[in-house]
């Protein structure tokens, strides 16, 4: 029987303060331990994974004993990469005897008395293999990136008294699950927010920091996703003023409902839209408002506006 080569010690490194927060913010003494989530997002190459790694596993074992958690990536191949490898030579580093069940439908790692199932969230079906598993905590690696269903399921699975959801993402669309529902709600949903920097990886060099900031152009979705760790729309982007400042552009719908000094109605415009035609050489741009009356029987053109020049 081959003996499988045991994973290289890992290398600590100085924490930043925002990792070191990242990686005690459970401890009972401290006032933010009071959250049921922890969400770290920010910039790529920014300490997040590595602090949390540590604070997961520390925050269990020392919390919980012979209690199962969940450990989760959008595929299996990239949990296996960017967690487990770099979870194991921390173990190896501190002396913690483990056990390593690599596949099957019940790959797991066991730490002491406690178990930790690893699974991959690329699919909405992917949620099926929680069913039926009752966990202490949760460890979602690029949750952004994951199906809704899935962390609902996973969140759902963590019923032990203490049970604590950890995640961490690279920023994607604004409207992505991760940020409409938990971090533009943290406070609602007890969740403690964490937003890293790459000037948070202390082991990154200034050369290093400098070569991922030339690489896009400030101002591009991807410098601003990347390097400042924005949550900002990519896919099919054409007007980047408007995608990042939405709400600078909403109008109430009762300006379609003006009445006149009787109460009653000017008109009956009831709904509305904006049609844009977008030159696709910048040559011109054409941007619509139709209105609909009640019962959709008539169809009127409110407003109208036309850019013949280059943007």
């Amino acid at each position: 029987m081959k003996r499988r080569k045991r994973p290289a010690k890992f290398d600590f490194k100085p924490f930043s303060e925002q990792q070191r927060r990242l990686i005690h913010w459970w401890r009972p003494m401290t006032v933010v331990s009071e959250n049921d989530f922890v969400i770290a997002d920010g910039a790529i190459r920014s300490g997040k994974t590595i602090a949390m790694i540590i604070g997961f596993l520390t925050w269990s074992q020392e919390m919980f004993s012979g209690e199962s958690f969940i450990l989760a990536g959008k595929t299996m191949g990239a949990l296996k990469k960017n967690v487990i490898r770099p979870m194991l030579q921390m173990l190896e580093a501190w002396g913690w005897p483990y056990t390593y069940i690599r596949s099957g439908t019940d790959a797991r790692i066991e730490i002491g008395v406690n178990t930790y199932y690893l699974y991959g969230a690329n699919t909405e079906a992917s949620q099926d293999a929680l069913q039926g598993l009752t966990a202490a905590g949760a460890y979602a690696d690029e949750a952004a990136l994951f199906p809704q269903n899935f962390i609902d399921q996973m969140i759902g699975r963590c019923s032990v008294p203490g049970a604590k959801i950890w995640m961490n993402c690279n920023p994607e669309n604004p409207h992505n699950y991760i940020n409409e529902e938990f971090i533009k709600k943290a406070r609602k949903k007890k969740v403690y927010h964490l937003h890293f920097m790459m000037d948070d990886n202390l082991t990154l060099s200034p050369k290093v920091k400098e070569r991922y900031r030339r690489t896009w152009l400030p101002g591009s979705v991807f410098y601003k996703r990347f390097i400042l760790g924005l949550w900002v729309a990519a896919d099919g982007l054409i007007y980047q003023q408007f995608a990042d400042h939405v709400e600078d552009y909403l109008v109430p719908s009762s300006w379609l409902l003006e009445r006149d000094g009787r109460g009653n109605l000017k008109n009956e415009i009831m709904y509305a839209v904006i049609g844009v035609d977008f030159g696709g050489t910048k040559s011109a741009h054409s941007f619509t408002l139709t209105g609909f009356t009640r019962g959709f029987k008539q169809v009127v053109v409110l407003d109208e506006y036309y850019c013949k020049k280059r943007i």
